[in-house]
């Protein structure tokens, strides 16, 4: 019960740009949408690192490096660094909490 009252007031807290995050949903991740790069005009060196097609880790933290809109249903896309490796994933907002 203080678990699920933790998690809750974690998801409850606005995510920004900076914050350490940890994955909780994986099937949140957008693993195949490309365009979000240069639909948001970001460096090629961040989507270099985006892991097209992969799977994130979620015993490994990230920190959230940009914060986009996505074009068809204008929900926000998280675009998070695995602080390990530096691979690049993006995911939607209910797929991650504050670490």
């Amino acid at each position: 019960m203080i678990l699920n009252n933790v998690n809750q007031n974690r998801n409850n807290e606005k995510i920004k740009v900076g914050d350490d995050v940890a994955i909780v949903n994986a099937g949140e991740l957008y693993s195949t949408y490309y365009n979000f790069f240069e639909e948001n005009d970001l460096s090629l060196n961040i989507a270099a690192r985006y892991a097209f097609r992969g799977e994130a880790s979620t015993m490994f933290k990230h920190r959230v490096i940009y914060i986009g809109k996505h074009t068809k249903d204008g929900e926000d896309v998280y675009v998070i660094e695995n602080k390990l490796n530096k691979t690049i994933y993006l995911i939607g907002g209910k797929g991650i909490v504050k670490a």
